[in-house]
């Protein structure tokens, strides 16, 4: 295994010097893979409180909720990311755990364009939406918050 790199734009001296890198391999499905390199990336943290529930959850193992944050046009709104991993066509339902609106699909700069929302399929259920996602697509959505 090598790693080498020696770009020249923009910056002649990047990447040189002393640099640490880590490997795994681990052997077994892609959802143990993902899972794996989540824990590794994002080691989990304790903090003290009444609790912690999670704001949304997918209820498809292939379907990762890959950022959960509030809006950067500060409207109060919730910005979810998703992904499908699994490399399929696939269908997820999306919980929510707070109190919400309408929820729309965004593009990447939480605006909406006409190209992303040809790109999800999207229904409302009770308590969240229902996506159709295409093999490996990233999805975001606009969740008005109430």
């Amino acid at each position: 295994m090598s790693l080498v790199r020696g770009p020249l734009y923009p910056d002649p001296q990047a990447d040189e010097g002393r640099h640490t890198f880590e490997c795994s391999l681990l052997v077994g499905r892609i959802d143990d893979a993902i899972r794996e390199g989540y824990s590794k990336a994002l080691p989990p943290r304790e903090v003290e409180g009444n609790g912690w529930q999670p704001v949304v959850f997918s209820t498809n193992p292939d379907v990762i909720v890959s950022a959960v944050k509030l809006a950067d046009d500060r409207s109060g709104d919730l910005i979810v990311r998703v992904y499908e991993a699994g490399g399929s066509r696939t269908y997820t339902d999306l919980w929510f755990t707070v109190a919400h609106g309408d929820v729309s699909v965004v593009n990447l700069l939480e605006r909406t364009d006409g190209e992303s929302e040809n790109l999800t399929e999207i229904e409302p259920t009770d308590g969240g939406v229902r996506l159709r996602l295409h093999p490996f697509q990233i999805s975001t959505l606009r969740v008005k918050l109430t």
